[in-house]
């Protein structure tokens, strides 16, 4: 698995189904001072998970702009100095 697989993989499971558990069937994060009853129930779970694939994106985004970006522009400068 790639850094980026796993970074990717981590968000969905330790924020999806973590904070999923954590917001929908306990009160132990304290949100009441939101305004909001606790436990969510399914509602929790929703939006952990819709929090996991934006964390995820968000390290798809990251890979895409730092690691593969770059090698790209190597690759093509290479063939261009070749030339």
């Amino acid at each position: 698995m790639s850094p980026s697989e796993n970074s990717q993989l981590e968000s969905l499971l330790r924020v999806g189904l973590a904070g999923g558990y954590a917001i929908g069937l306990t009160d132990a994060l304290g949100i009441r001072a939101l305004g909001l009853a606790t436990p969510l129930g399914v509602r929790g779970f929703w939006i952990a998970a819709m929090t996991g694939m934006a964390v995820a994106s968000g390290c798809i985004l990251v890979y895409v702009l730092l690691v593969s970006a770059p090698r790209r522009a190597r690759a093509e400068a290479n063939t261009a100095a070749k030339q």
